[in-house]
C-alpha cells in the first residue's frame, strides 16, 4: 500500500458506506411502494454489504451506536427473506430465465404459478406492514452520521490502523471459510458454508473498494462457488414451497393428480440438488487451492508483524 492509499482508507470507506446506504434507502422505498422484485433483492444485498463496515466502525465508535442501525438492517433482511425466496422460484419457473418447469404442462404450470404468486403477495403485504411499523429507512441516516464521525476520529496516522483492520476482517473471513471445508471427516452443513463464502466475498470486495489489496483470483473463485451454492440452496427452498402447496388437504381432495405431478417435479429438483451438492464437493479442491493460498499469505504476514487495532469478527 502506498502512503496515499493508506491515508485515504477512511475516506474510501465513507464513500463505500454512502453508496450502499443510498442503495438500501432507494430500494427500500420501491419495495414499500410497490413490492418491486429487483428492489427486494437489492435492498437485502445492500444491507448485507453494510454489516462489515459497521463492525469496523464499532472498533472506533463503540458497539452501542452501531446496535440500532445493525438491528434495522437485520429486520429488513428477515422481513423480506420469504418474498425473495418466492421471487427466485417464480423466475426459475416462469420468468425469462425459466429453467425449472420441466415435466409440467402449461396448465399445471399456470396453476402452480398462481398459487405461488398469491403466497408471494401475502408475504409481501406482511413484510411491508412490518417495515412500516419498524421504519428501517432510519438506518441510512444513522449510518451516514456514523460515517461522518469516523472521518472525525480517524486521522492520517490512525488510518493505517483502519487499513489493517479491513485486511484483518478479510483474513478472519477466510479463516472461517477454511474451517467450513465440506469434504472433511466432520461434515459441515453446506448452508453454513454458503454463508461463509458470501461473507468472504463481501469482505474481499470491501477491501478492494477502499483501495487496499485486490485478491482478483480468489474473488473470482468466491463468486463461482457462491453461484453453485446459491443454486443448490434455491432448489432446496423451492422444494419446500411447492411440496407444501401440493400437499394442502384441499388441493389433494380436489385434484390429487395435479398434486402428484407437482410432487414429481419436486422430486426431480431434489435429484438435481443432490447432483449439485456432489458437484460442489468435486470442485471444492480447486477452490480450496485458491482459498488456502490467499489465507496462508495473510496468516503469515499477520504472524510476522501483528499491527495494533485488531477487531473481533463474530
Amino acid at each position: 500500500m502506498s502512503d496515499s492509499v493508506k491515508a485515504s482508507v477512511c475516506i474510501s470507506l465513507a464513500a463505500y458506506v454512502e453508496k450502499q446506504a443510498k442503495r438500501f434507502s432507494s430500494n427500500l422505498e420501491k419495495v414499500v411502494a410497490s413490492g418491486d422484485v429487483d428492489g427486494v433483492h437489492d435492498v437485502r444485498v445492500a444491507s448485507r454489504r453494510l454489516v462489515q463496515p459497521l463492525r469496523l466502525m464499532s472498533a472506533w465508535l463503540g458497539g452501542k451506536p452501531i446496535k440500532r442501525p445493525a438491528g434495522l438492517l437485520r429486520t429488513t433482511r428477515q422481513a423480506l427473506a420469504q418474498v425473495r425466496d418466492l421471487d427466485v422460484l417464480l423466475a426459475s419457473l416462469c420468468g425469462s430465465d425459466a429453467t425449472w418447469a420441466h415435466g409440467l404442462d402449461p396448465s399445471d404450470l399456470a396453476r402452480l404459478e398462481g398459487a405461488l404468486t398469491r403466497r408471494r403477495q401475502r408475504f409481501a403485504r406482511k413484510a411491508v406492514d412490518r417495515l412500516t411499523r419498524q421504519k428501517p429507512e432510519r438506518a441510512a441516516g444513522l449510518i451516514w452520521r456514523l460515517s461522518d464521525k469516523m472521518l472525525d476520529v480517524v486521522d492520517e496516522e490512525s488510518d493505517l490502523v483502519l487499513a489493517h483492520q479491513v485486511e484483518t476482517l478479510f483474513e478472519k473471513s477466510l479463516e472461517r471459510l477454511v474451517h467450513r471445508d465440506p469434504r472433511g471427516d466432520q461434515k459441515h452443513d453446506l448452508h453454513e458454508t454458503r454463508i461463509c463464502v458470501k461473507r468472504a466475498r463481501y469482505a474481499g470486495e470491501l477491501m478492494r473498494d477502499v483501495g487496499l489489496r485486490q485478491e482478483t483470483v480468489l474473488l473470482k473463485a468466491l463468486v463461482g462457488m457462491q453461484d453453485l451454492l446459491g443454486r443448490w440452496n434455491d432448489q432446496l427452498i423451492a422444494i419446500g414451497y411447492v411440496t407444501r402447496e401440493a400437499r394442502r388437504p384441499k388441493v389433494l381432495a380436489e385434484d390429487a393428480a395435479w398434486s402428484a405431478r407437482v410432487l414429481s417435479l419436486a422430486a426431480d429438483w431434489a435429484k438435481e440438488a443432490d447432483a449439485g451438492q456432489r458437484r460442489i464437493l468435486d470442485v471444492w479442491a480447486e477452490f480450496d487451492t485458491a482459498l488456502r493460498a490467499c489465507f496462508n499469505r495473510y496468516r503469515d504476514r499477520a504472524q510476522s508483524s501483528r499491527a495494533p487495532g485488531n477487531i473481533h469478527v463474530s
